[in-house]
């Protein structure tokens, strides 16, 4: 038969024997001692002696070998309670808070130890996991919405933040890794070697190079085709094409800054935006036209050459309806032409003319003239200009003989011009 006991386990707090007489006196005394240890703040940890006027229920944490009322309460939780220290010993995993120092401290079943040199023993862990459990890969684990890494304001040449991530050589990897359903889509550092890459996949297998940034120079680079193809032979139909694309828009953007690169997919046009406006930078508007036929001028009119036939027409710009040049948009043109005198009969011109029209007026820019005699099929004029044009601005060719009529020859003449970028 066991022998009751006479102290709790933990606290040594005493306990009513059965049929004990005066059981108020050890209730009273437990519950003292429970007001002694439960939630435990000393005073003090370093004194040798008691205080000369303690007060009632105040706690010390005695050092070895202390002096006065404490003598032979080294180790142990002075408390004073009905005018006299009694001591109270500790058991490992007991916390205090020592009201001098504003500090926590842990006993560990040889003495007291500050709580935060505690938790600064935790180095050299095999893992460590916030909301979630590390394995052997990812030895550092977090779950959660977010994570904060901000400069430290406690030192006085504090205010950078640096993440580094250091390789053991240039041939392996030091990145970044973005994934949707623990599956890697994107990957972003040094990876197989000292150059700085991105790269793309959609399936956490296959990565294509978005772009890379060379160690040694700085400069920018983009992949050849998606399938290894260098990208000047690289054919569209098989889906082969540069990494790098601009989405085309409708319209021009409603405003920008400058520098920045669009496409307008309903002009078919690359665009840079000069801080004024949205300019072509390729596919500019050019084209060739000629006549396939001799046109009459009479003597003393101004006539309109009918160009009726386009070469090449980028951008549309030539109406060989209309025999015009029509600007597809404001900007800056280079416009020329050539017309060569065909003599009609007998009749012998004395001068021969031409001259650019613009909306349908002389365009005060780019007139040619040439003196008689006039030399059948070898008289020529040539016109050059550069005219600042709006959008839907027309150019035509006029031309006109003094002294007699005759005819601009097919052979010889054309129309041209280009929008200058």
């Amino acid at each position: 038969m066991s022998t009751p006991m006479s102290t709790t386990r933990n606290l040594a707090l005493p306990l009513i024997a059965a049929a004990q007489a005066q059981k108020h006196v050890t209730h009273n005394e437990a519950l003292g001692l429970l007001d002694a240890l439960v939630q435990i703040a000393c005073l003090d940890k370093d004194r040798s002696e008691p205080p000369s006027a303690p007060a009632e229920g105040d706690r010390y944490l005695v050092p070895a070998d202390p002096g006065g009322a404490w003598t032979g309460l080294g180790g142990q939780i002075a408390c004073f309670q009905g005018g006299v220290w009694i001591g109270l010993a500790p058991r490992p995993g007991w916390l205090a808070w020592l009201v001098d120092e504003g500090e926590a401290y842990l006993f560990t079943g040889s003495g007291w130890t500050p709580l935060a040199a505690t938790l600064r023993t935790l180095r050299d862990l095999a893992g460590l996991g916030v909301n979630t459990v590390p394995d052997a890969e990812n030895r550092l684990a977090v779950k959660a919405d977010g994570a904060l890494f901000s400069w430290d304001e406690t030192r006085a040449e504090a205010g950078d933040v640096r993440l580094a991530l250091n390789k053991r050589a240039a041939g392996r990897d030091a990145a970044l890794s973005f994934q949707a359903g623990f599956s890697a889509r994107a990957l972003l550092g040094l990876l197989g070697d000292d150059d700085l890459a991105l790269k793309v996949s959609a399936d956490g297998a296959a990565f294509v190079t978005a772009l890379t940034v060379a160690a040694a120079s700085g400069r920018v680079r983009l992949p050849a085709g998606l399938d290894g193809t260098p990208v000047g032979a690289a054919d569209p139909a098989a889906g082969r094409f540069s990494a790098l694309a601009l989405v085309p828009e409708a319209a021009d953007p409603a405003g920008g800054a400058l520098g920045q690169v669009a496409v307008n997919g309903t002009d078919g046009a690359l665009k840079w935006f000069d801080g004024a406006r949205w300019a072509r930078i390729a596919n500019l508007a050019k084209f060739t036209a000629r006549t396939n036929y001799d046109n009459y001028v009479p003597a003393g009119t101004w006539t309109r050459i009918a160009f009726n036939e386009a070469v090449s027409n980028d951008q549309g710009a030539f109406r060989a309806a209309q025999n015009r040049f029509v600007a597809p948009e404001a900007g800056l043109y280079r416009l020329g032409a050539a017309l060569t005198y065909r003599r009609n009969g007998t009749g012998q011109p004395s001068l021969f003319e031409a001259r650019f029209h613009r909306g349908g007026t002389p365009a005060g820019h780019g007139r040619a003239a040439a003196a008689g005699p006039l030399a059948d099929g070898v008289t020529g004029l040539r016109l050059d200009a550069v005219l600042p044009l709006a959008a839907g601005e027309t150019v035509e060719v006029f031309a006109r003989l003094t002294g007699a009529d005759g005819y601009a020859a097919a052979a010889e003449s054309a129309f041209h011009g280009a929008q200058l970028p």
